[in-house]
């Protein structure tokens, strides 16, 4: 999931792999444990897993949109981020691989917590 986001943002540009693309992976990827594990969130009676979910999604895309309006706005950080730009594009696919799996190891521990919430729920028939 982090890599569909992370990518496109990269190949368009490279700064957004750490900036923008950070927040907006870790956005997508809380969403993606909101889908999955929707039904065992709300059904259990613990919501820490719907509590830790949903600061990850408030979390990445306030920070996307504070990146993102932060680079529209400020001219030093446009100048700065257009400084890094310079890698060709089949160069930045490697990078952002490695850069969406280290995002995806981020969120790991919630996807754990989810997992165990949901596998919880279903031995108490909840």
């Amino acid at each position: 999931v982090a890599s569909a986001v992370v990518t496109p943002l990269t190949l368009y540009r490279q700064a957004y792999s750490f900036s923008v693309g950070y927040g907006l992976s870790v956005f997508a990827m809380g969403f993606s444990l909101l889908k999955v594990f929707q039904d065992s969130m709300i059904v259990t009676s613990s919501s820490t897993s719907l509590l830790l979910v949903s600061a990850i999604l408030f979390y990445g895309i306030r920070l996307a949109s504070f990146l993102l309006v932060r680079e529209l706005t400020v001219p030093s950080k446009k100048k700065q981020l257009d400084a890094i730009n310079k890698t060709p594009t089949l160069k930045r696919i490697p990078f952002a691989m490695s850069v969406s799996l280290f995002y995806a190891f981020m969120v790991t521990p919630a996807l754990y917590l989810c997992r165990s919430s949901s596998s919880s729920a279903a031995l108490t028939g909840k």
